[in-house]
């Protein structure tokens, strides 16, 4: 147990330093070497961690898609209706992009840089996140169809997407993504009466 405990240290501050250069320079622009270096070992000692860049990246999108899966259970769970749902998934996803700003911006625009054997699975998570958002945005959105429900979401996912990328993190504040996503997704009525 005491080799574990050390060990997960180690991997963290060799996936936040992949994670900031990935973000800077894109995957492909990175070599382990420039990891290494940044998290303060060699290159080659990374695989004592991880078999390859790759597995890198695929433990980020583990660690987004389990924060933002656990996001999306708790407030479907604790919700006392639909539009309290979409508020509370709303705030999940700004709170977990706003505290891992690196791994959202890398997870948004990498995908096509991760294995092909896993993409299957990682677009299942994917793909119930954003099922979960739709179902509820339908129940509270009746006059929208499901293909205008997902372009919603699809939309709001790219809002907090680009809030965190270009608002400084000393003004960014969860409400106010909150607010926004919510101005995108309902009519302004229901956004002022609910």
């Amino acid at each position: 147990a005491v080799g574990q405990s050390s060990k997960k240290p180690k991997t963290d501050e060799i996936l936040a330093a992949a994670l900031r250069l990935y973000r800077e320079r894109g995957f492909h622009g990175v070599g382990l070497d420039e990891v290494g270096e940044v998290a303060g070992m060699s290159g080659a000692a990374i695989y004592h961690h991880f078999n390859s860049k790759a597995d890198l990246l695929v433990d980020a999108y583990d660690q987004v898609g389990g924060r933002i899966a656990v996001g999306v259970d708790d407030a479907v769970a604790m919700a006392d209706s639909a539009v309290d749902a979409l508020a509370r998934l709303a705030h999940a996803y700004a709170a977990t992009s706003l505290n891992s700003v690196d791994l959202i911006v890398v997870t948004a625009r990498e995908f096509d840089a991760l294995p092909a054997s896993e993409r299957p699975r990682l677009a299942r998570r994917r793909r119930f996140v954003r099922d979960t958002w739709v179902r509820v945005l339908r129940q509270v959105r009746t006059d929208v169809s499901d293909s205008e429900a997902t372009l919603l979401v699809r939309g709001t996912f790219a809002l907090i997407e680009r809030y965190v990328r270009l608002v400084p993190a000393a003004r960014a504040d969860v409400d106010e993504l909150v607010a926004l996503s919510l101005a995108w997704l309902l009519p302004s009525h229901q956004v002022m009466n609910d």
